[in-house]
């Protein structure tokens, strides 16, 4: 005895390769990077690293840390994509010493002069502490795979 099973496998395969022919690995990264800059922002409001360990207290000043302006919060965004890399950052020069604090010292002059409302202060350096809001958490690692497994769902539809 035997017997034919015709499927149309060949159709699938065919019609699966054009879907995945659409895949855009530039347009996923982009849309992983949106997410990144967002979560940073985040951190920016509630004032705490990826982990939810919170910024250490202004001393000088009444608010937020990393707030008086919003321009670090708002210089966030996605710099480069490079093949399976996307790299989100800040284009200003003081978002590394902030991010992962570090010491000021004077460069020309025996001391520091800075003013904070108003109030001129002096010092020989300025330790900052570390306010991390870059970094990605096992939660935003869950949701990066989340927004990868719908850009394919939806790519394959």
């Amino acid at each position: 005895m035997k017997f034919e099973i015709k499927t149309n496998i060949d159709e699938f395969l065919l019609n699966f390769s054009e879907k995945i022919e659409e895949f855009q690995q530039e347009e996923l990264l982009e849309e992983i990077g949106f997410y990144m800059e967002n979560e940073m922002r985040k951190r920016f409001d509630t004032g705490t690293d990826m982990n939810g360990n919170a910024w250490e207290k202004l001393k000088y000043r009444q608010g937020k840390p990393l707030r008086d302006t919003g321009a670090l919060m708002g210089s966030l965004g996605t710099a480069e994509i490079s093949g399976n890399k996307i790299s989100v950052f800040s284009n200003l020069k003081y978002a590394r010493l902030h991010d992962q604090g570090g010491t000021i010292e004077p460069k020309e002059k025996s001391i520091l002069h800075f003013k904070i409302d108003g109030v001129d202060y002096f010092s020989k350096k300025i330790t900052v502490p570390s306010r991390k809001f870059s970094g990605i958490s096992d939660k935003n690692k869950k949701e990066i795979q989340k927004i990868v497994s719908e850009y394919f769902e939806k790519k394959l539809k």
